[in-house]
């Protein structure tokens, strides 16, 4: 089997080639490296070797040295953030539209997974509280240019001529993360106690350990029942933000000292939030449960429940902090 994937050298793309090091029989595997030095770094550290082909998504005269009888195609490359801006357009939609020009004399093409974004369906602008999960018959209302990019790349598959299934995770954490990352901000700012990591956030959230994350990733692509399938991807069940918080800092060996705010101050503080420079839709994600989504259809195709889940993972992810000294 021989396979190509983007964005090997990110966040997701470096846990899910931990993945493909577990596979038997051993795939032929190649990733498309805008960085080539980035890319090599990857590869010496990887027990089995793969093949870099040098290539941007955003310069489609790049994308011609790659064979022609891929098995199988994982599309993660991406740039990611709940923001606005054109580069979300340029990198995310007109990126797969480049790729998918580039496999079209892929005749043994498999199957195509691309990893999108809860953020591409959304709530609409006058949804309001309370939230009902998201699924896969919810319509699409992306509210930020990030989404809106995720959702059109989602389109062009679709509309393509290959086998495809897409993938939209909630909240991703695990090893490996970009340096300035969510979870980099989350973790040091746990560290350092700041105040609003001990507000008495409402709100609940759906989301994943990237390694879980990896070998979904590689499941759908070999399970058939998943073929031009969309599917929101998370942990069973959602996990309270406070919950989240008191975790970390339960790993951290720190004492957590919540701020006891009464509950008629709590929409107050939202307000108050957002107008500091937060985006809304994070205001939302911490009070409300914005951000969830129901898993139900994806873990009946491919019959599987993640492995380690939100306490193990969250865990495991410390655990990796700490061994690349990152924290104490």
């Amino acid at each position: 089997m021989k396979i190509l994937v983007t964005g090997a050298t990110g966040f997701l793309g470096h846990n899910f080639l931990d993945q493909l090091m577990t596979v038997s029989p051993e795939p032929e595997i190649w990733i498309l490296a805008r960085d080539p030095q980035k890319a090599q770094s990857l590869k010496i550290s990887l027990p089995k070797p793969v093949t870099i082909v040098q290539g941007d998504l955003c310069q489609p005269e790049t994308l011609q040295n790659w064979p022609q009888d891929f098995d199988l195609v994982f599309h993660l490359a991406a740039l990611v953030g709940l923001k606005d801006g054109d580069v979300f357009y340029e990198v995310n939609t007109q990126g797969t539209a480049h790729l998918l020009a580039a496999l079209q004399e892929q005749v043994h093409l498999k199957r195509l997974v691309y990893i999108s974004s809860i953020a591409a369906i959304d709530r609409p602008l006058d949804a309001k509280p309370p939230y009902h999960p998201l699924d896969e018959a919810s319509p699409a209302a992306p509210r930020t240019d990030y989404g809106r990019s995720k959702y059109q790349a989602e389109q062009l598959i679709k509309n393509s001529s290959f086998p495809y299934t897409i993938l939209r995770p909630a909240y991703i954490f695990g090893p490996y993360p970009r340096k300035g990352s969510s979870m980099d901000k989350v973790i040091y700012d746990a560290v350092d106690a700041n105040p609003y990591t001990r507000f008495p956030y409402t709100g609940r959230a759906s989301e994943i350990y990237a390694p879980d994350l990896a070998e979904i990733i590689w499941l759908v692509a070999n399970t058939q029942a998943c073929e031009n399938e969309d599917y929101f991807v998370g942990n069973m069940q959602p996990v309270a933000v406070r919950d989240f918080f008191s975790l970390l800092y339960g790993l951290l060996n720190r004492q957590e000292r919540p701020y006891p705010i009464p509950g008629l101050l709590l929409p107050l503080l939202k307000r108050l939030m957002i107008q500091e420079g937060l985006q809304p839709i994070l205001g939302e994600i911490l009070f409300e449960d914005y951000f969830v989504c129901n898993v139900t259809k994806l873990y009946r195709h491919i019959q599987y429940r993640p492995y380690y889940g939100f306490a193990a993972g969250l865990t495991k992810t410390l655990q990796w902090y700490r061994q690349n000294q990152l924290v104490q």
